[in-house]
């Protein structure tokens, strides 16, 4: 039963952390009509710069970890925000609709950010200072405070976020242009403007994700791609484009990947993932949630 517990704990956190990253590259999808390879580098800048913050610089850390990690996360978030805001401005914004131009550049971007990670932080992994240290005991399954806390921030993210896209102006734009580019723009809809903001908000995202995990894991130039191939899984389980259904998907994932792991191994999960993606395109091309309204 123990066991049971920790596994449902964890499947919840990894689930959870796997939606936030997921909705960014839904959310430039749904906007762009662009498949952003380059999504998992920012997920290793925002991992890479609480390293920097934490560790290398050490800043606040000796007089309060926890204001030094909520500064981490604030700087973190608002430097891949610009980044990512300029990148769209020079970059993608004159790609948008187009998947074959789009799909190349942001393989050469992802080919190129790596390169420079590899430049600033050498390919050597690096561990983060434990944030929030020791364990718990939760219905009975001893589950360490460091997941706990990962769950509990990343499911507050991605609940705030459902709601920032569902019932803000902003979210609502986004949805609508999602859906109907023409008729949201016949509506009064600034679609460059939403575009642009809408990949700031995807690259945060992804940005997010990695400092969330990161003191929980490894860090290195590579650990976005992981990340990016288990959204493509989601976003193909959920439905391309489908906001719920890429939040029902990534707990699937989380699920399959936590029990998966515990009762076989690793490479049992990951193969199971790619079956089930594999059956779901054979009966239901569209997703689980694909014909549902964003």
């Amino acid at each position: 039963m123990d066991s049971i517990i920790q596994l449902i704990v964890n499947s919840l956190q990894t689930g959870a952390i796997y939606v936030i990253f997921a909705l960014g590259l839904t959310l430039v999808f749904g906007v762009m009509k662009i498949v952003n390879f380059a999504h998992g580098e920012f997920y290793t800048a925002g991992a890479f710069l609480t390293y920097l913050f934490i560790d290398q610089w050490g800043i606040l850390t000796e007089i309060n970890i926890y204001l030094a990690y909520l500064i981490a996360f604030i700087c973190s978030i608002v430097i891949v925000g610009m980044v990512g805001y300029f990148i769209e401005m020079t970059i993608f914004s004159r790609f948008h609709g187009d998947m074959v131009s789009g799909l190349i550049i942001s393989l050469g971007l992802s080919m190129v950010l790596q390169v420079l990670y590899l430049i600033l932080f050498s390919a050597n992994p690096k561990n983060i200072t434990s944030i929030f240290k020791g364990t718990n005991t939760l219905f009975g399954g001893v589950i360490s405070n460091e997941r706990i806390a990962i769950f509990i921030l990343a499911l507050l993210f991605t609940v705030g976020m459902a709601l920032i896209i569902k019932q803000t102006k902003f979210g609502k734009a986004m949805r609508a242009i999602s859906q109907d580019k023409e008729a949201a723009e016949l509506q009064g809809i600034n679609y460059k403007s939403i575009t642009r903001w809408g990949f700031v908000v995807g690259v945060i995202l992804a940005a997010s994700a990695g400092v969330l995990v990161s003191p929980a894991s490894i860090v290195d130039p590579y650990i976005g791609g992981a990340y990016l191939m288990k959204a493509f899984i989601i976003i193909i389980l959920g439905g391309m484009g489908s906001i719920p259904g890429c939040i029902l998907a990534g707990f699937i994932l989380g699920v399959i990947e936590s029990f998966g792991t515990f009762y076989f191994n690793l490479a049992f999960a990951t193969t199971l993932s790619f079956i089930l993606v594999m059956v779901m395109l054979l009966i239901r091309p569209q997703g689980l949630m694909g014909n549902v309204s964003k």
